[in-house]
């Protein structure tokens, strides 16, 4: 494993096993409050299949969606210069969703090279837990810049988060997850879905995620009915 650092952002590099490389490239991209760090086990076990795997870090509480996106862009660019020729795959947990659809936005991005995408819990269309945060906490927004981009109901900016077009989008709803709950979820476009035994905020370390994933990453859906959860 290699630790590649590019300013404020951290990304963990885990080859492909030899035996069973597939020449994807993934992309793990975490959620609010985390790091990098917790997407790792999920990219180990997508390398033990065939992937060469990629932990991008951001600071989550630091901009919108638009400035994380823009910067995310900016890192797939280095990423897909460097390995041409190659198709990459993204991973997502919760606000790692609206942040992949805002970097593959851009029509100048070349969406073509990008295979698919899985989504872990995203919060598609907000959530009402940071509608409340808004709320009742003073001061939330100035200390969580993404609060707003993740709020609920219909003015929420969350709608204006474009859609990319052309990438085939699985979406993993968890089934005891208050945060994200399935009704946030849903994305016009959307190839597939699944519910999973899990709650929002550590799915990404459950083996019934994690081979769920590894399904929609090789055959553009997932498994049904959901496997259990061990």
């Amino acid at each position: 494993m290699k630790n590649i650092f590019r300013g404020n952002r951290f990304v963990s590099h885990i080859p492909a096993a030899s035996s069973c490389e597939n020449g994807g490239l993934v992309v793990l991209v975490h959620g609010l409050m985390h790091s990098g760090f917790y997407m790792m086990p999920l990219a180990r076990y997508l390398a033990k299949h065939g992937y060469e795997c990629f932990c991008y870090d951001y600071r989550t509480t630091r901009g919108d969606v638009r400035r994380h996106g823009e910067n995310f862009r900016q890192r797939l660019g280095e990423l897909l210069a460097a390995h041409p020729g190659r198709k990459l795959h993204i991973v997502t947990h919760s606000l790692g969703g609206l942040v992949t659809r805002q970097a593959l936005s851009d029509p100048a991005f070349p969406r073509e090279r990008i295979g698919r995408v899985v989504m872990l819990a995203p919060p598609n269309r907000g959530s009402k837990v940071a509608s409340l945060c808004l709320k009742l906490i003073p001061g939330s927004r100035v200390l969580v810049r993404t609060l707003d981009d993740l709020s609920f109901g219909e003015s929420s900016p969350v709608h204006r988060i474009p859609v990319p077009e052309g990438v085939e989008i699985g979406v993993m709803v968890a089934s005891y997850d208050i945060l994200v709950p399935r009704c946030s979820t849903a994305l016009d476009g959307q190839r597939d879905g699944v519910t999973v035994f899990s709650g929002h905020t550590y799915m990404m370390l459950r083996p019934n995620v994690m081979r769920q994933a590894l399904a929609f990453l090789r055959d553009g859906r997932f498994i049904h009915p959901a496997p259990s959860a061990k």
